[in-house]
Protein backbone atom coordinates (compact mmCIF):
# COMPACT_ATOMS: atom_id res chain seq x y z
CA UNK A 1 0.00 0.00 0.00
CA UNK A 2 0.98 3.56 -0.55
CA UNK A 3 2.74 5.24 2.45
CA UNK A 4 3.31 8.62 3.34
CA UNK A 5 6.99 8.95 4.01
CA UNK A 6 7.47 12.91 4.06
CA UNK A 7 5.79 15.95 3.78
CA UNK A 8 7.39 19.24 3.28
CA UNK A 9 5.65 22.34 4.28
CA UNK A 10 7.30 26.24 3.89
CA UNK A 11 6.12 27.00 7.58
CA UNK A 12 8.14 26.58 10.63
CA UNK A 13 8.67 23.03 11.93
CA UNK A 14 6.65 21.60 9.55
CA UNK A 15 8.79 18.86 7.36
CA UNK A 16 8.20 15.37 8.87
CA UNK A 17 9.69 12.11 7.71
CA UNK A 18 7.90 8.95 8.56
CA UNK A 19 8.86 5.01 9.35
CA UNK A 20 6.93 2.05 9.49
CA UNK A 21 7.07 -1.32 10.29
CA UNK A 22 6.20 -4.54 8.44
CA UNK A 23 2.59 -4.00 9.00
CA UNK A 24 2.11 -0.42 8.57
CA UNK A 25 2.44 0.63 11.97
CA UNK A 26 3.78 4.43 12.39
CA UNK A 27 7.08 4.02 14.49
CA UNK A 28 8.49 7.05 14.12
CA UNK A 29 7.79 10.74 13.07
CA UNK A 30 11.25 12.55 12.51
CA UNK A 31 10.46 16.37 12.74
CA UNK A 32 13.61 17.35 9.83
CA UNK A 33 13.79 21.54 11.69
CA UNK A 34 13.01 20.50 15.48
CA UNK A 35 13.98 17.21 17.26
CA UNK A 36 12.13 18.47 20.06
CA UNK A 37 8.95 16.91 18.21
CA UNK A 38 10.47 13.78 17.02
CA UNK A 39 8.01 10.69 18.09
CA UNK A 40 8.58 7.13 18.29
CA UNK A 41 6.53 4.05 18.97
CA UNK A 42 6.56 0.27 19.77
CA UNK A 43 3.79 -1.82 19.36
CA UNK A 44 3.12 -5.30 20.35
CA UNK A 45 1.89 -8.70 17.96
CA UNK A 46 -1.72 -7.60 18.99
CA UNK A 47 -1.41 -3.74 18.21
CA UNK A 48 -1.32 -2.56 21.92
CA UNK A 49 1.25 0.84 22.12
CA UNK A 50 3.98 -0.50 24.00
CA UNK A 51 5.95 2.61 23.90
CA UNK A 52 5.44 6.45 23.15
CA UNK A 53 8.57 8.78 23.30
CA UNK A 54 7.11 11.39 24.75
CA UNK A 55 5.16 9.42 27.49
CA UNK A 56 7.33 6.35 28.33
CA UNK A 57 6.46 2.53 28.75
CA UNK A 58 2.83 1.48 28.86
CA UNK A 59 1.74 -1.42 30.70
CA UNK A 60 -1.47 -4.26 30.10
CA UNK A 61 -3.50 -6.65 31.68
CA UNK A 62 -2.38 -10.26 30.68
CA UNK A 63 -3.73 -11.77 27.94
CA UNK A 64 -6.33 -13.59 29.25
CA UNK A 65 -7.89 -10.77 31.22
CA UNK A 66 -10.87 -9.22 30.45
CA UNK A 67 -9.20 -5.98 28.83
CA UNK A 68 -6.17 -7.14 27.44
CA UNK A 69 -6.09 -3.89 25.47
CA UNK A 70 -7.05 -1.37 27.64
CA UNK A 71 -3.45 0.60 29.15
CA UNK A 72 -3.54 0.47 33.02
CA UNK A 73 -0.38 2.51 33.32
CA UNK A 74 1.73 4.73 30.70
CA UNK A 75 4.71 6.52 32.04
CA UNK A 76 4.00 7.87 35.13
CA UNK A 77 0.19 7.54 34.69
CA UNK A 78 -2.07 4.85 35.81
CA UNK A 79 -5.70 4.19 34.61
CA UNK A 80 -8.44 2.40 35.70
CA UNK A 81 -11.37 1.37 34.10
CA UNK A 82 -15.34 0.33 34.95
CA UNK A 83 -16.94 -3.15 34.12
CA UNK A 84 -17.87 -2.16 30.77
CA UNK A 85 -14.45 -1.38 29.96
CA UNK A 86 -14.33 2.52 30.44
CA UNK A 87 -11.68 4.42 31.55
CA UNK A 88 -12.77 6.11 35.12
CA UNK A 89 -9.75 7.38 36.44
CA UNK A 90 -5.82 8.55 35.06
CA UNK A 91 -3.93 11.36 34.06
CA UNK A 92 -5.54 13.28 36.78
CA UNK A 93 -9.20 13.40 35.61
CA UNK A 94 -11.95 11.39 37.26
CA UNK A 95 -15.17 10.42 34.50
CA UNK A 96 -18.57 9.14 35.07
CA UNK A 97 -20.40 7.72 32.30
CA UNK A 98 -24.35 6.92 31.69
CA UNK A 99 -26.20 4.23 30.79
CA UNK A 100 -25.16 4.09 27.60
CA UNK A 101 -21.30 4.06 27.76
CA UNK A 102 -21.16 7.60 27.02
CA UNK A 103 -18.95 10.48 28.95
CA UNK A 104 -21.06 12.75 31.28
CA UNK A 105 -18.44 14.53 33.11
CA UNK A 106 -14.98 14.86 33.14
CA UNK A 107 -13.36 16.34 36.38
CA UNK A 108 -9.76 17.60 36.11
CA UNK A 109 -7.81 20.38 37.90
CA UNK A 110 -10.92 20.89 40.25
CA UNK A 111 -12.87 21.72 36.78
CA UNK A 112 -15.61 19.71 36.27
CA UNK A 113 -16.96 19.17 32.20
CA UNK A 114 -20.47 17.59 31.98
CA UNK A 115 -21.64 16.76 28.37
CA UNK A 116 -25.14 16.35 27.63
CA UNK A 117 -26.04 14.16 24.53
CA UNK A 118 -29.23 14.56 22.38
CA UNK A 119 -31.88 12.07 21.21
CA UNK A 120 -29.68 11.01 18.13
CA UNK A 121 -27.08 10.22 20.57
CA UNK A 122 -25.13 13.70 19.39
CA UNK A 123 -23.03 16.09 21.84
CA UNK A 124 -25.66 18.73 22.37
CA UNK A 125 -24.02 20.80 25.44
CA UNK A 126 -20.52 21.03 27.11
CA UNK A 127 -20.76 23.03 30.23
CA UNK A 128 -17.30 23.51 31.89
CA UNK A 129 -16.72 25.72 34.90
CA UNK A 130 -20.28 26.98 34.77
CA UNK A 131 -20.26 27.89 30.77
CA UNK A 132 -21.96 26.38 28.45
CA UNK A 133 -21.55 25.54 24.68
CA UNK A 134 -24.20 24.36 22.66
CA UNK A 135 -23.92 22.30 19.45
CA UNK A 136 -26.54 22.29 16.91
CA UNK A 137 -25.55 19.50 14.73
CA UNK A 138 -22.15 19.55 13.36
CA UNK A 139 -21.78 22.41 11.69
CA UNK A 140 -23.04 24.95 14.21
CA UNK A 141 -21.82 25.99 17.71
CA UNK A 142 -22.66 28.57 20.57
CA UNK A 143 -20.37 29.99 22.94
CA UNK A 144 -20.64 30.82 26.59
CA UNK A 145 -20.60 34.65 25.51
CA UNK A 146 -23.48 34.12 22.86
CA UNK A 147 -21.11 33.84 19.97
CA UNK A 148 -22.33 31.62 17.03
CA UNK A 149 -19.99 29.62 14.85
CA UNK A 150 -20.89 28.12 11.74
CA UNK A 151 -19.17 26.14 9.33
CA UNK A 152 -20.87 26.64 6.15
CA UNK A 153 -19.05 23.65 4.30
CA UNK A 154 -15.82 22.36 4.90
CA UNK A 155 -13.64 24.46 4.16
CA UNK A 156 -15.59 28.13 5.32
CA UNK A 157 -16.68 29.41 8.74
CA UNK A 158 -18.88 31.93 9.93
CA UNK A 159 -18.69 34.06 12.97
CA UNK A 160 -21.44 36.84 13.08
CA UNK A 161 -20.22 38.52 10.19
CA UNK A 162 -17.00 37.46 10.00
CA UNK A 163 -15.73 34.90 7.58
CA UNK A 164 -12.83 32.80 7.82
CA UNK A 165 -11.46 30.37 5.37
CA UNK A 166 -10.30 26.70 6.23
CA UNK A 167 -7.23 25.38 5.37
CA UNK A 168 -6.22 21.28 5.70
CA UNK A 169 -4.18 18.62 5.27
CA UNK A 170 -4.61 15.04 3.84
CA UNK A 171 -6.39 14.03 6.72
CA UNK A 172 -9.20 16.85 7.07
CA UNK A 173 -7.10 18.63 9.87
CA UNK A 174 -7.87 22.10 10.36
CA UNK A 175 -4.16 23.52 9.74
CA UNK A 176 -5.07 27.11 9.24
CA UNK A 177 -7.61 29.69 8.94
CA UNK A 178 -7.52 32.95 6.87
CA UNK A 179 -9.89 35.99 6.67
CA UNK A 180 -11.45 38.06 3.64
CA UNK A 181 -7.93 40.31 3.28
CA UNK A 182 -5.98 36.55 2.52
CA UNK A 183 -3.95 37.20 6.22
CA UNK A 184 -3.80 34.64 8.74
CA UNK A 185 -6.10 34.36 11.61
CA UNK A 186 -5.13 31.21 13.17
CA UNK A 187 -2.62 28.31 13.28
CA UNK A 188 -2.40 24.75 14.40
CA UNK A 189 -0.08 22.39 14.60
CA UNK A 190 -0.64 18.45 15.44
CA UNK A 191 1.81 15.73 17.45
CA UNK A 192 1.42 12.76 14.88
CA UNK A 193 -1.40 10.92 17.25
CA UNK A 194 -3.41 13.90 17.00
CA UNK A 195 -2.38 16.33 20.25
CA UNK A 196 -2.76 19.47 19.35
CA UNK A 197 0.34 22.12 19.96
CA UNK A 198 1.60 25.13 18.89
CA UNK A 199 -2.17 27.39 18.41
CA UNK A 200 -1.31 31.02 17.19
CA UNK A 201 -4.75 32.49 16.52
CA UNK A 202 -5.70 36.52 16.58
CA UNK A 203 -7.15 38.33 19.27
CA UNK A 204 -10.25 38.60 17.13
CA UNK A 205 -10.77 35.10 16.06
CA UNK A 206 -12.37 32.45 17.87
CA UNK A 207 -10.68 29.18 19.03
CA UNK A 208 -11.66 26.48 15.95
CA UNK A 209 -12.65 23.42 18.06
CA UNK A 210 -12.37 21.59 14.87
CA UNK A 211 -9.34 20.56 14.71
CA UNK A 212 -7.58 17.02 14.09
CA UNK A 213 -8.96 15.18 10.99
CA UNK A 214 -11.68 17.65 11.57
CA UNK A 215 -13.02 16.30 15.14
CA UNK A 216 -13.92 18.61 18.12
CA UNK A 217 -10.90 18.51 21.00
CA UNK A 218 -11.99 19.70 24.62
CA UNK A 219 -9.00 21.75 26.20
CA UNK A 220 -11.06 21.29 29.07
CA UNK A 221 -10.25 17.44 29.49
CA UNK A 222 -7.60 16.48 26.97
CA UNK A 223 -10.14 14.51 25.12
CA UNK A 224 -11.16 14.59 21.68
CA UNK A 225 -14.72 13.38 20.37
CA UNK A 226 -14.79 11.83 17.63
CA UNK A 227 -18.85 10.91 17.76
CA UNK A 228 -19.20 7.54 19.40
CA UNK A 229 -16.44 7.69 21.51
CA UNK A 230 -13.41 9.94 23.13
CA UNK A 231 -9.93 9.97 22.53
CA UNK A 232 -6.67 10.45 24.36
CA UNK A 233 -4.73 12.26 21.74
CA UNK A 234 -1.68 12.31 24.11
CA UNK A 235 -1.97 8.93 24.87
CA UNK A 236 -2.95 7.86 21.46
CA UNK A 237 -5.25 5.29 22.32
CA UNK A 238 -9.79 5.61 23.17
CA UNK A 239 -11.17 5.99 26.63
CA UNK A 240 -13.81 3.26 25.98
CA UNK A 241 -13.80 0.21 24.47
CA UNK A 242 -15.05 -0.09 20.94
CA UNK A 243 -18.64 -1.76 21.22
CA UNK A 244 -18.84 -2.45 17.22
CA UNK A 245 -18.07 -6.40 16.70
CA UNK A 246 -14.60 -7.64 16.00
CA UNK A 247 -15.89 -9.30 12.77
CA UNK A 248 -16.90 -5.84 11.36
CA UNK A 249 -14.41 -4.88 8.69
CA UNK A 250 -11.59 -2.36 9.76
CA UNK A 251 -12.71 -2.83 12.99
CA UNK A 252 -10.42 -5.58 14.47
CA UNK A 253 -9.81 -7.00 17.88
CA UNK A 254 -7.81 -4.33 20.05
CA UNK A 255 -10.87 -2.01 21.18
CA UNK A 256 -8.85 0.86 22.32
CA UNK A 257 -6.03 1.29 19.62
CA UNK A 258 -6.31 3.92 17.09
CA UNK A 259 -6.50 3.64 12.85
CA UNK A 260 -4.35 0.47 12.87
CA UNK A 261 -1.57 2.69 14.84
CA UNK A 262 -1.19 4.60 11.69
CA UNK A 263 -2.31 7.95 11.82
CA UNK A 264 -0.79 9.64 9.40
CA UNK A 265 -2.85 7.66 6.63
CA UNK A 266 -6.24 6.37 8.32
CA UNK A 267 -8.28 8.63 10.44
CA UNK A 268 -11.13 7.26 12.89
CA UNK A 269 -14.32 10.37 12.90
CA UNK A 270 -16.42 7.86 13.59
CA UNK A 271 -15.05 6.25 16.55
CA UNK A 272 -15.44 2.82 15.64
CA UNK A 273 -13.90 2.05 12.49
CA UNK A 274 -11.54 3.71 9.75
CA UNK A 275 -13.43 6.33 8.10
CA UNK A 276 -15.05 5.00 4.53
CA UNK A 277 -12.14 7.88 2.77
CA UNK A 278 -9.27 5.96 4.41
CA UNK A 279 -10.21 2.38 4.11
CA UNK A 280 -7.40 -0.26 3.50
CA UNK A 281 -6.05 -0.65 0.03
CA UNK A 282 -5.11 -4.04 -0.86
CA UNK A 283 -1.74 -4.35 -2.47
CA UNK A 284 -0.56 -6.26 -5.35
CA UNK A 285 -3.77 -6.56 -7.51
CA UNK A 286 -3.14 -7.51 -10.93
CA UNK A 287 -5.00 -8.36 -13.61
CA UNK A 288 -4.74 -9.79 -16.89
CA UNK A 289 -5.01 -13.55 -18.42
CA UNK A 290 -1.83 -14.74 -17.21
CA UNK A 291 -1.65 -13.40 -13.99
CA UNK A 292 -2.53 -14.84 -10.24
CA UNK A 293 -4.23 -12.78 -7.74
CA UNK A 294 -2.16 -12.08 -5.39
CA UNK A 295 -3.07 -10.03 -2.04
CA UNK A 296 -0.59 -8.70 0.22
CA UNK A 297 -2.47 -8.78 3.94
CA UNK A 298 -2.29 -5.50 5.13
CA UNK A 299 -2.57 -7.07 9.24
CA UNK A 300 -0.50 -10.34 8.50
CA UNK A 301 1.40 -10.82 11.46
CA UNK A 302 -1.22 -9.32 13.69
CA UNK A 303 -4.99 -10.07 14.37
CA UNK A 304 -6.26 -10.40 10.57
CA UNK A 305 -6.24 -14.16 11.19
CA UNK A 306 -5.69 -14.86 14.79
CA UNK A 307 -8.04 -16.57 16.90
CA UNK A 308 -9.57 -16.09 20.11
CA UNK A 309 -6.19 -17.14 21.87
CA UNK A 310 -4.49 -14.39 19.51
CA UNK A 311 -2.29 -17.05 18.07
CA UNK A 312 -0.87 -15.20 14.49
CA UNK A 313 -0.17 -16.96 10.94
CA UNK A 314 2.14 -15.14 8.20
CA UNK A 315 0.14 -15.35 5.26
CA UNK A 316 2.47 -12.75 2.43
CA UNK A 317 -1.01 -13.89 -0.04
CA UNK A 318 -3.20 -15.39 -1.17
CA UNK A 319 -4.79 -16.56 -3.98
CA UNK A 320 -8.65 -18.44 -4.89
CA UNK A 321 -10.89 -19.57 -7.20
CA UNK A 322 -13.93 -17.49 -5.39
CA UNK A 323 -16.35 -20.52 -5.56
CA UNK A 324 -14.93 -21.82 -2.51
CA UNK A 325 -15.32 -20.59 0.93
CA UNK A 326 -12.79 -20.73 3.61
CA UNK A 327 -11.81 -19.91 7.20
CA UNK A 328 -8.08 -19.40 7.72
CA UNK A 329 -7.77 -18.75 11.32
CA UNK A 330 -5.83 -22.06 12.00
CA UNK A 331 -4.74 -22.90 8.86
CA UNK A 332 -0.76 -23.57 7.88
CA UNK A 333 0.43 -21.14 5.14
CA UNK A 334 1.47 -24.06 2.66
CA UNK A 335 -1.65 -26.10 3.21
CA UNK A 336 -3.55 -22.38 2.88
CA UNK A 337 -1.44 -21.97 -0.74
CA UNK A 338 -2.05 -25.49 -2.27
CA UNK A 339 -5.67 -25.23 -1.33
CA UNK A 340 -6.11 -21.55 -3.24
CA UNK A 341 -4.84 -20.79 -6.87
CA UNK A 342 -6.36 -18.70 -9.87
CA UNK A 343 -9.16 -20.21 -11.43
CA UNK A 344 -7.25 -22.11 -14.59
CA UNK A 345 -10.32 -21.93 -16.82
CA UNK A 346 -11.84 -18.31 -16.35
CA UNK A 347 -8.75 -16.66 -14.94
CA UNK A 348 -11.22 -13.67 -13.79
CA UNK A 349 -12.61 -13.53 -10.82
CA UNK A 350 -11.20 -11.45 -8.38
CA UNK A 351 -11.95 -11.55 -4.73
CA UNK A 352 -12.50 -9.66 -1.22
CA UNK A 353 -10.04 -10.49 1.62
CA UNK A 354 -11.91 -9.35 4.50
CA UNK A 355 -8.93 -8.14 7.47
CA UNK A 356 -8.63 -8.08 11.15
CA UNK A 357 -11.26 -10.25 12.26
CA UNK A 358 -11.16 -13.47 14.05
CA UNK A 359 -12.15 -15.76 11.46
CA UNK A 360 -10.63 -13.85 8.13
CA UNK A 361 -12.34 -15.22 4.66
CA UNK A 362 -12.47 -15.16 1.29
CA UNK A 363 -15.86 -14.65 -0.64
CA UNK A 364 -16.60 -14.34 -3.77
CA UNK A 365 -19.86 -13.04 -3.25
CA UNK A 366 -18.57 -10.11 -1.71
CA UNK A 367 -16.41 -8.53 -4.54
CA UNK A 368 -12.97 -6.72 -4.02
CA UNK A 369 -12.22 -3.57 -2.93
CA UNK A 370 -9.10 -2.14 -3.37
CA UNK A 371 -8.27 1.54 -2.39
CA UNK A 372 -11.87 1.82 -2.55
CA UNK A 373 -12.91 0.62 -6.30
CA UNK A 374 -15.70 -1.90 -6.23
CA UNK A 375 -14.48 -4.54 -8.67
CA UNK A 376 -17.04 -7.30 -8.75
CA UNK A 377 -17.28 -9.79 -11.38
CA UNK A 378 -16.15 -8.82 -14.76
CA UNK A 379 -16.07 -5.39 -13.94
CA UNK A 380 -12.57 -5.81 -12.61
CA UNK A 381 -10.16 -3.45 -13.54
CA UNK A 382 -11.76 -0.50 -13.95
CA UNK A 383 -9.64 1.48 -12.41
CA UNK A 384 -5.85 0.29 -11.00
CA UNK A 385 -5.07 2.73 -8.23
CA UNK A 386 -1.26 2.86 -7.80
CA UNK A 387 -1.76 3.51 -3.87
CA UNK A 388 -3.77 4.57 -1.36
CA UNK A 389 -2.40 7.59 -0.85
CA UNK A 390 -2.32 8.27 -4.71
CA UNK A 391 -5.93 7.88 -4.68
CA UNK A 392 -6.68 9.80 -1.15
CA UNK A 393 -4.58 12.79 -3.00
CA UNK A 394 -6.88 12.46 -6.81
CA UNK A 395 -9.98 12.96 -4.33
CA UNK A 396 -8.91 16.14 -3.05
CA UNK A 397 -8.05 17.21 -6.73
CA UNK A 398 -4.22 17.32 -5.93
CA UNK A 399 -3.92 14.74 -8.87
CA UNK A 400 -6.20 14.28 -11.85
CA UNK A 401 -7.88 11.07 -11.38
CA UNK A 402 -7.66 10.41 -14.60
CA UNK A 403 -3.96 9.17 -14.23
CA UNK A 404 -5.39 6.69 -11.96
CA UNK A 405 -7.18 5.14 -14.52
CA UNK A 406 -7.07 2.21 -16.61
CA UNK A 407 -10.34 2.16 -18.17
CA UNK A 408 -13.42 4.65 -17.98
CA UNK A 409 -16.42 2.96 -15.77
CA UNK A 410 -18.62 2.89 -18.47
CA UNK A 411 -22.68 3.34 -18.08
CA UNK A 412 -24.64 0.53 -19.70
CA UNK A 413 -28.80 0.93 -18.94
CA UNK A 414 -30.35 -2.14 -17.83
CA UNK A 415 -34.01 -2.89 -18.52
CA UNK A 416 -35.57 -3.17 -15.24
CA UNK A 417 -34.88 0.28 -14.89
CA UNK A 418 -35.68 1.82 -18.23
CA UNK A 419 -39.20 3.20 -18.34
CA UNK A 420 -41.60 0.36 -18.52
CA UNK A 421 -39.18 -1.72 -16.96
CA UNK A 422 -40.11 -3.38 -12.78
CA UNK A 423 -37.29 -1.54 -10.89
CA UNK A 424 -36.44 1.94 -9.66
CA UNK A 425 -36.30 4.33 -13.00
CA UNK A 426 -33.40 6.09 -14.49
CA UNK A 427 -34.91 8.93 -16.14
CA UNK A 428 -31.45 10.08 -17.48
CA UNK A 429 -30.12 9.60 -20.93
CA UNK A 430 -27.48 7.55 -21.60
CA UNK A 431 -24.85 10.08 -22.51
CA UNK A 432 -26.01 11.98 -19.44
CA UNK A 433 -26.05 9.36 -17.10
CA UNK A 434 -22.48 8.50 -18.15
CA UNK A 435 -21.20 11.88 -17.40
CA UNK A 436 -22.47 11.58 -13.86
CA UNK A 437 -21.15 8.16 -12.97
CA UNK A 438 -17.55 9.82 -14.63
CA UNK A 439 -18.20 11.67 -11.42
CA UNK A 440 -19.62 9.71 -8.83
CA UNK A 441 -18.37 8.97 -5.36
CA UNK A 442 -17.62 5.58 -4.42
CA UNK A 443 -19.78 4.35 -1.18
CA UNK A 444 -19.08 0.75 -0.54
CA UNK A 445 -20.70 -1.71 -3.72
CA UNK A 446 -21.97 1.56 -4.83
CA UNK A 447 -21.21 4.57 -6.36
CA UNK A 448 -23.39 8.18 -5.95
CA UNK A 449 -23.65 10.72 -8.47
CA UNK A 450 -25.74 14.43 -8.12
CA UNK A 451 -27.24 15.41 -11.29
CA UNK A 452 -30.16 18.46 -11.75
CA UNK A 453 -31.54 18.23 -8.07
CA UNK A 454 -31.37 14.32 -7.74
CA UNK A 455 -28.98 11.82 -6.02
CA UNK A 456 -28.18 8.52 -8.17
CA UNK A 457 -27.25 5.10 -7.15
CA UNK A 458 -24.74 3.44 -9.84
CA UNK A 459 -24.44 -0.77 -9.85
CA UNK A 460 -21.87 -3.09 -11.39
CA UNK A 461 -23.34 -5.68 -13.44
CA UNK A 462 -21.58 -9.21 -14.58
CA UNK A 463 -22.05 -7.63 -17.98
CA UNK A 464 -18.84 -5.34 -17.27
CA UNK A 465 -20.71 -1.90 -17.13
CA UNK A 466 -22.60 -0.17 -14.74
CA UNK A 467 -26.43 0.52 -14.54
CA UNK A 468 -28.23 3.44 -12.46
CA UNK A 469 -31.07 4.91 -11.02
CA UNK A 470 -32.78 7.86 -9.16
CA UNK A 471 -32.90 7.65 -5.30
CA UNK A 472 -33.90 9.23 -1.96
CA UNK A 473 -30.87 10.88 -0.05
CA UNK A 474 -31.37 8.71 2.99
CA UNK A 475 -30.34 5.46 0.72
CA UNK A 476 -26.89 6.68 0.56
CA UNK A 477 -24.19 6.41 3.18
CA UNK A 478 -24.12 9.31 5.11
CA UNK A 479 -20.06 9.88 4.33
CA UNK A 480 -21.04 10.10 0.42
CA UNK A 481 -23.62 13.01 1.49
CA UNK A 482 -20.75 14.56 2.82
CA UNK A 483 -17.96 13.87 0.61
CA UNK A 484 -20.48 15.48 -1.98
CA UNK A 485 -20.80 18.67 0.48
CA UNK A 486 -17.02 18.88 1.08
CA UNK A 487 -16.55 18.63 -3.19
CA UNK A 488 -19.11 21.32 -3.36
CA UNK A 489 -21.60 19.45 -5.69
CA UNK A 490 -24.26 19.74 -3.19
CA UNK A 491 -24.30 22.81 -0.91
CA UNK A 492 -25.89 23.06 3.03
CA UNK A 493 -29.62 23.16 1.80
CA UNK A 494 -29.11 19.88 -0.82
CA UNK A 495 -27.39 18.37 2.12
CA UNK A 496 -29.76 18.20 4.83
CA UNK A 497 -32.67 17.52 2.13
CA UNK A 498 -31.26 14.66 1.08
CA UNK A 499 -30.55 13.34 4.21
CA UNK A 500 -34.41 13.69 5.16
CA UNK A 501 -35.23 11.50 2.36
CA UNK A 502 -36.11 14.14 -0.32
Amino acid sequence: MGRISKIRSNRANGNWDYTYDSINQLTAATNVGNSALTRSFTYSPSGNLLSKSDVGTYSYPTPTAARPHAPTKAGSWTFSYDGNGNMVSGKGRTITYDGKDRPISVTMGGVTTQYVYGPDGARLKKISGGQTTLYLGNDEEILPDGTVIKHLDGSVRRVGTTTNWIHRDHMSSVRMLTNSAGSIAAVSRYQPYGKRTDVQQAADTPRESKGWIGERDDPETGLTYLNARYYDADLARFIQSDWLGPTDPYVGTNRYSYALNNPIIFKDPTGNRIDDFNEIGTKGITTGASTTREYNDFQRSRNAYSDRNDRSYDYDSYRGNGGDYARLNKRKKDRFETNWRKDPVTDSRIYRAQNRIHKARVDGTYGLIADFIPILGDAKAFYEVESLFDFSLATFGLLPAADLLTKPLKYVPSPKHLKGGWGSYMDLDDATAQAVLDGAISGGKQRYGFYNGNLYEFQPDNAGGWHGYQIPGNQAPNSVLKELQNRGIINKNQFKKLRRGK
